[in-house]
């Protein structure tokens, strides 16, 4: 997959997390011009037309999908959860059923399992699913409610707690920088008087309140980011220590950039 159908497909992604169907239908046709087999894409089309009510369509899609990656148990899943709001219960117990043999801990394949209860001695409807490489639909998770409906402006907030976090390290620099040479010839001299004065000096109390506050807001920020998109926890492994020490303005849009593809 090249960069742009992967960034396409993350806009893709990001607007159905936040129910933006419509949208999240057409970036995901969008790919699909390009590159016709990308299961993930004709995934998140099936998806965007079923929360469409666009049944039929989105039958054929989720079917379409599943030829292209038969061994995804999300994509079996979503298409039992279409197919049990469709009514077709029937098509859906299949569809679960070989979800759940292809992850057996998947929570929602289990939970959509007991909703639908007893297995029926037969069943009507639905569409025809290949039987080798069913998955299911996912919307037993949703996601942080508030990161949701903020939609790109929870993204656009992570950008400014960064650059926030810029300007503030650039004037702690720049104070520093403009003393320098009282700060050497201090050190030099080892005379304390002198450092504790220069330090009074730089200190201003509220660049420290907006410090720390900036360093809980990007912490909290990339954590709910993380949390809501069921991301790698890794990234907080260099994110952590660059924050606390001002420099979020680094790892974060890294992390935006790169970390939430």
């Amino acid at each position: 997959m090249n960069q742009d159908n992967g960034a396409m497909l993350q806009i893709a992604t990001d607007f159905v997390n936040s129910g933006n169907y419509s949208e999240a239908l057409e970036q995901a046709r969008g790919v699909l011009v390009v590159d016709p087999s990308n299961g993930d894409a004709k995934l998140i089309e099936a998806i965007s037309l079923s929360q469409m009510k666009n049944s039929r369509d989105a039958s054929e899609a989720f079917a379409a999908a599943i030829a292209m990656i038969p061994t995804s148990a999300k994509a079996r899943f979503n298409a039992a959860v279409h197919e049990f709001n469709a009514g077709n219960v029937g098509q859906a117990r299949i569809l679960a059923n070989e979800a759940f043999s292809l992850d057996p801990s998947h929570e929602g394949t289990k939970t959509l399992l007991n909703q639908m209860g007893p297995e029926q001695p037969f069943y009507q409807g639905g569409a025809s699913y290949p039987r080798e490489g069913l998955q299911g639909f996912e919307p037993a998770y949703e996601g942080i409610a508030m990161v949701k409906s903020m939609g790109k402006a929870w993204v656009f907030f992570g950008w400014t707690l960064a650059l926030l976090s810029a300007a503030s390290f650039a004037y702690s620099l720049i104070g520093v920088l403009s003393h320098l040479s009282e700060i050497m010839s201090a050190v030099n001299s080892n005379d304390r008087a002198k450092i504790n004065n220069i330090a009074n000096t730089l200190q201003n109390p509220f660049m420290q309140i907006l410090g720390y506050a900036l360093v809980a807001a990007n912490m909290v920020w990339t954590i709910m980011d993380l949390i809501h998109r069921k991301g790698n926890f890794i990234w907080l492994i260099p994110h952590i220590p660059c924050t606390c020490i001002g420099l979020s303005f680094i790892t974060q849009p890294i992390y935006i950039l790169f970390g939430r593809k």
